[in-house]
């Protein structure tokens, strides 16, 4: 779902993450999916890291393994690239899952074409830390320098958030199910858009 650079500039890290809310997130997925669902939704998820794989391989950077570690599952590489090859490779996991969209659509699998469609639509939104809000991080950066153009990715970030809870939370009352304010209340509680994280890193 997720390709982020750390400040080491050798590691990416890829869609699962070990925090107990992700945690939590999986077992809802066990306990609410069936089997077949279930078997969709890992299927798009390994296309959808398999593309940032490639883009990484493309631009010359060498896989070295995979590690877990407190921020999540890591896919650990050598070598460096600029703010271009990084948002190729943010968008080279939205770009498989479409394809494998139209190809199971073309293959006559309805339900993992569905899945992985919607899988690449969600990674799309201009939300960090999902791969839309990476690329917008990058392109706000190159326009407005480091400091604002990563305040101002922020902001829309948060405001994606937020307005995507509230937009959830009127499916819930409306009686159309959970699941958009449960990816939504993922992504209020990720770091990147917990209001105030600045100031308690000044502070500490």
């Amino acid at each position: 779902m997720l390709i982020s650079r750390d400040d080491l500039h050798n590691k990416y890290y890829a869609a699962l993450r070990l925090d107990p809310l992700s945690v939590a997130a999986i077992a809802a997925a066990v306990y609410f999916f069936d089997l077949r669902t279930l078997a969709a939704l890992v299927c798009a998820a390994c296309v959808h890291e398999l593309g940032h794989i490639l883009c990484l391989r493309l631009f010359g950077l060498k896989l070295s393994g995979f590690s877990a570690e407190t921020q999540g599952l890591c896919i650990e590489y050598t070598g460096s690239a600029g703010s271009a090859a990084h948002a190729i490779a943010a968008a080279g996991g939205p770009a498989a899952g479409l394809a494998l969209a139209y190809a199971a659509s073309w293959a006559g699998a309805e339900l993992l074409s569905g899945v992985s469609l919607l899988l690449t639509v969600f990674n799309l939104l201009p939300i960090l830390p999902l791969d839309g809000g990476r690329i917008m991080h990058i392109l706000l950066t190159a326009l407005l320098g480091e400091t604002r153009g990563g305040r101002a990715a922020r902001a829309c970030s948060i405001a994606g958030a937020y307005s995507l809870l509230a937009a959830g939370a009127y499916l819930v009352l409306s009686g159309r199910g959970a699941a958009v304010v449960s990816m939504a209340l993922w992504l209020v509680f990720t770091p990147e858009n917990s209001i105030g994280i600045e100031k308690r890193r000044k502070i500490m």
